[in-house]
């Protein structure tokens, strides 16, 4: 909480300001979603409905509302009407410090209490759309998982009540690969046997996911 004085030299005009400052990390981006809310611009999200959104989150996944992490608003201008894409990331229940929710956990537990969360937040979620996963980059049908990586910091966005300092990210992805293979895409097979592991002489000869002596 922070006292400001704001004068003229003959009018003097005091508010009660709460500056939260939250440090946006890389396991914070990796474990976030984007939402889209239907008719919705970002001054109005933030007086007063973030408050409401991030309470609704809490409630949907069995968290505080202070480990909900919004660091993004943003219009959507790929679209018609009036869509506002809201990022965010979600502390695990019991507020231990960087474990968060996983991002597709996160969708799912949002996707499947939409109803729940509209009731408390006031603000209908469209279903989620399609991601840069369709393409299947991934290589030996590992998982793709998309991620968001920094980019840059937008300017200020100002409501009634709200100063907001948001980031834009990026949209990534990320192939979780198997044992025995390696890269971006998992396009490359690892030579387990390299370290020499098989004991008494035993000659190593590599499969699929591992080895064999």
């Amino acid at each position: 909480m922070c006292l400001c004085v704001f004068t003229d030299g003959l009018h003097q005009v005091s508010a009660l300001c709460t500056l939260r400052v939250t440090i946006i990390t890389d396991d914070m981006l990796t474990n976030s979603i984007t939402v889209r809310l239907e008719n919705m611009s970002q001054e109005r999200f933030l007086s007063p409905l973030l408050s409401l959104f991030t309470e609704g989150v809490a409630a949907v996944l069995s968290t505080s509302p202070d480990g909900v992490f919004v660091f993004n608003v943003q219009n959507d201008t790929d679209v018609s009407g009036s869509i506002l894409n809201v990022t965010f990331s979600a502390l695990l229940p019991g507020g231990a410090p960087g474990r968060y929710f996983p991002s597709e956990e996160l969708q799912e537990q949002l996707y499947l209490n939409r109803t729940l969360l509209t009731l408390i937040s006031t603000q209908r979620v469209l279903p989620f759309d399609d991601n840069i996963c369709l393409r299947e980059p991934c290589e030996n049908y590992m998982k793709c998982v998309a991620v968001l990586k920094f980019d840059s910091t937008a300017p200020f966005v100002a409501s009634n009540t709200v100063l907001f300092r948001p980031i834009h990210p990026v949209n990534g992805l990320r192939c979780r690969c198997p044992d025995g293979f390696t890269g971006d895409y998992c396009e490359t097979e690892v030579d387990l046997c390299y370290s020499g592991p098989c004991q008494n002489n035993g000659k190593c000869r590599s499969r699929e996911g591992g080895y064999t002596c």
